[in-house]
């Protein structure tokens, strides 16, 4: 068993390279990459970019407050639940949840 020289995935019995090497279907990129006439000419175009001028400067955008998820969840109705914890622990947890909603269903500020 040999392999193509165009194509290592093309594994041939030796009787068979020659016959395989007139028509294999990778010979044409073969060809392509070695002989110039075959390359294509580079575009003249490629690589050439035209300048687009913007008025919009986004350092002068005013400073926007940074997200804060934990002030976000104490705000507003969110299920959540204590990983981890021992039991007491997550039964305080779900008591002070309770009492979140609670505040919250009421329009109590946190």
């Amino acid at each position: 068993m040999v392999r193509c020289p165009f194509n290592n995935t093309h594994v041939l019995q030796s009787s068979d390279l020659k016959t395989h090497l007139g028509n294999c279907s990778n010979l044409k990129d073969f060809f392509q990459l070695t002989n110039k006439e075959y390359v294509p000419s580079a575009d003249p175009m490629a690589g050439s970019v035209d300048f687009i001028e913007c008025h919009e400067n986004w350092n002068d955008e005013p400073e926007a407050e940074t997200y804060n998820p934990q002030l976000y969840c104490k705000k507003n109705l969110l299920m959540r639940n204590l990983v981890g914890g021992t039991p007491s622990q997550r039964r305080e947890f779900r008591e002070s949840q309770r009492e979140k909603f609670k505040d919250l269903l009421e329009g109590k500020d946190l």
